[in-house]
């Protein structure tokens, strides 16, 4: 009776490790074949990519919910001064500034909530310099893995612009109230000294030719200057005629 008591708890055991090797294995199995699946989308994923960048102008980059790089093209190793492999072992929170750990976070809610995104930022190469940036991301799910693809475009010519047309415009408008200001004095020197509406007509409109002139001047010589004789001559010509011999200028 012990013997056949030894007997069945032996079998009994060895189907157990026989049941526990085959569900290792299967574990091992899935487990292989997860990983498989994985790396046959994230092929698939390169190849759309290589596809893509391949004649792309911006920089391209493929990264996970992570923010890990998994690939990026040529102009975004020409615009972060990093090599291929470099950016490769990388995250997103690396390419931006030192002062805004929070902008991946910030990012990713706004992909979750709407899927896609497109905004201006800021970016840091691998001297530490910061750029202006336009972004633009999406997102794209293979096999059931979400992978997302960043566009950027350096926006730095664009924002120098923007910044010399804001100073002109206000450069503009200083000028602006400086001339209506003296066109308002003009205008009431002019009334003082005369006697009729006639005469005010005539010699406001002798001292706006001469506010000209000398405007014309300055304009021709890029606002360098211009030499007092030209200024002279040109604010005198519109209150004497050739003829007039009253006035010399050496």
């Amino acid at each position: 009776m012990l013997f056949r008591s030894t007997i069945f708890l032996l079998i009994v055991a060895m189907l157990i490790v026989i049941m526990a090797r085959l569900f290792i294995r299967r574990s091992d199995a899935r487990v292989y074949q997860e990983k498989y699946e994985s790396e046959v989308a994230r092929q698939e994923l390169l190849g759309r990519y290589d596809f893509l960048a391949r004649y792309a102008n911006d920089a391209i980059l493929i990264w996970d919910e992570g923010g890990l790089l998994l690939e990026v093209n040529d102009r975004a190793t020409a615009m972060f001064g990093y090599s291929r492999e470099e950016l490769r072992t990388m995250t997103l929170r690396d390419l931006k500034p030192l002062d805004s750990p929070e902008e991946f976070e910030r990012l990713m809610r706004r992909l979750r909530e709407s899927g896609s995104l497109m905004s201006e930022t800021t970016n840091r190469r691998k001297d530490g310099t910061v750029f202006p940036t336009e972004i633009s991301v999406g997102v794209i799910e293979l096999k059931g893995v979400r992978y997302y693809q960043s566009i950027v475009r350096d926006i730095s010519e664009r924002k120098q612009s923007e910044d010399q047309l804001q100073f002109v415009m206000k450069e503009l408008n200083h000028r602006s109230k400086n001339m209506l200001a003296i066109i308002q004095s003009i205008a009431s020197q002019s009334g003082r000294s005369s006697r009729s509406l006639e005469e005010f007509q005539e010699r406001f409109r002798r001292r706006i030719g001469a506010l000209a002139s000398a405007q014309d001047m300055l304009i021709a010589q890029n606002w360098l200057g211009a030499s007092l004789a030209d200024l002279v001559h040109g604010q005198l010509a519109t209150f004497l005629d050739e003829a007039d011999d009253r006035v010399t200028v050496e």
